[in-house]
């Protein structure tokens, strides 16, 4: 041994691979000393909690660390060994690491450098080697300095166990060193503050709380998630829109909880079940429509949506049971398909805006008693079974509908327009004339109406002093 000394100095030129992952590396002290041309290092003198283990002190390489290196020093949680680093010495990782990250080849030691009730997590890079399933008996995974993520292979495809980022945008790759990444793992970005992520088309599962209270507005799923894991979403308070693709067959509970700015929901082809509280306090939510496919749509699954007005449901929606959209406040109208059998009064318990149930068929054969929900039960022209009352409710005739109190409906720099409210699948005729005392009724716009609603405007309106419209059914 030739000298001693503690060394401090910014680590930026010496570790740019993994500057993205780990920014907090300033002024970091170590204490060392020289041994036949190498460094060995025995102490960790600063505050910071991620920090690199430099690969030159004074221009001679670091091969060795011994310890107990954090001795004194219960801050750091995680460090970064660089490839020079052959050698750890007994309990020199002995502390409340949450993570160590090797850079080369696994070091060899004598006894064990780490202290047997540690919970540490042992992370290497692709293409180095001495690495099993575990090394001194901690578990081992595969690390992406260039992504900053964890993973782990599983069954021939990269499972993303923790994602170390650090700005909001994270780009996953398709593929690790070969490698498809194939699963986003339970928890794997939760609570990172992510504004922007793309999701390669090789995933097909994310996994519970994934994304939980991430900060981003949308997010592409990718053609080919077949699973989704429970609270994947849930806090995500920026998130606005969101499409399920098409072999994803089940939404679990909470998957999408506290999702605040969510305004639009677009449902997969193949979707069975919408489970418990899965869409809970989604307070920008003011319509859904429920695909027919959903055979099992769980009790509260909507509850506390303060702003939901309108809910559809498709061809083949047979039971609406349990207490789905208990609370909503502006909840106004329901729409029910042919296929629908039941309808449970628990359906709609607390939704005091509640005014119509809208049927597309003939009367359903079986339904439950609906008095006690102060509702008038609405019926299409040429349906049958419908009489003055329906269980328990007044009936009346449905409509075509000119939505006059929204947002939507008066003079744009579109000309004039307004919303058309009725049936999905309906045809209706917009009609304008000039004069009502001699009434000539001309054709505008025909159109077939997809879930209900359809916007109208006249271009021509600001060409003309005086003009009257009129919407009725084909």
């Amino acid at each position: 041994m030739s000298s001693t000394g503690i060394f401090g100095r910014s680590l930026k030129a010496s570790v740019l691979v993994v500057c993205l992952l780990l920014p907090v590396l300033a002024r970091a002290q170590f204490g060392y000393y020289t041994n036949n041309g190498s460094i060995t290092i025995y102490a960790y003198g600063g505050n910071d909690t991620d920090i690199v283990v430099p690969d030159t002190i004074n221009g001679l390489p670091v091969t060795q660390i011994v310890g107990p290196f954090f001795l004194n020093n219960n801050v750091v949680e995680r460090v970064t060994i660089p490839a020079t680093v052959t050698n750890l010495g007994d309990y020199s990782m002995f502390g409340n690491l949450e993570s160590v990250y090797f850079l080369g080849n696994a070091p060899t030691f004598k006894n064990t450098p780490f202290y047997p009730f540690q919970n540490t997590a042992i992370r290497y890079v692709d293409g180095t080697s001495g690495w099993g399933p575990t090394y001194d008996g901690f578990t081992t995974a595969l690390w992406s300095p260039a992504v900053p993520c964890d993973y782990a292979i599983s069954n021939g495809v990269a499972v993303i166990t923790h994602y170390r980022g650090t700005n909001g945008q994270a780009l996953i790759p398709g593929a690790f060193n070969g490698v498809p990444v194939g699963i986003i793992g339970p928890s794997a970005f939760g609570g990172t503050g992510l504004t922007n992520i793309a999701i390669p088309d090789s995933i097909t599962e994310i996994g519970a709380g994934a994304f939980g209270g991430c900060g981003f507005t949308t997010i592409s799923l990718g053609t080919n998630i077949q699973i989704i894991g429970q609270g994947a979403f849930s806090g995500c308070i920026n998130l606005q829109s969101i499409v399920i693709p098409d072999h994803v067959t089940i939404i679990p509970g909470t998957t999408f909880n506290n999702c605040f700015s969510l305004t639009n929901i677009q449902f997969g082809k193949n979707l069975g079940t919408i489970d418990h509280f899965t869409f809970v306090e989604c307070d920008a939510l003011t319509e859904i429509f429920i695909p027919g496919t959903v055979t099992n749509l769980a009790s509260s699954a909507f509850l506390f949506c303060p702003n939901l007005s309108r809910v559809t449901f498709g061809d083949g929606f047979a039971n609406l049971r349990g207490s789905v959209f208990s609370h909503c406040a502006k909840l106004a109208s329901a729409i029910f398909p042919s296929s629908v059998t039941n309808i449970s009064t628990n359906g709609f318990i607390v939704c005091p805006a509640l005014s119509g149930l809208y049927f597309t068929g003939d009367a359903p054969a079986v339904t439950n008693d609906l008095s006690a929900v102060n509702v008038t039960i609405y019926y299409l022209p040429g349906t049958t079974g419908w009489d003055t009352t329906w269980n328990g409710r007044p009936t009346a005739l449905w409509q075509p509908r000119l939505r006059t109190e929204d947002q939507n409906f008066g003079v744009t720099p579109n000309g004039f327009g307004f919303n058309i409210d009725w049936a999905p699948q309906q045809t209706i005729i917009v009609e304008t004339c000039a004069d009502l005392s001699t009434p000539d009724w001309q054709p505008l716009v025909t159109n077939t109406l997809g879930n209900g609603l359809f916007y109208f405007s006249d271009p021509t309106s600001p060409n003309t002093p005086t003009r009257y419209y009129r919407v009725k059914s084909q």
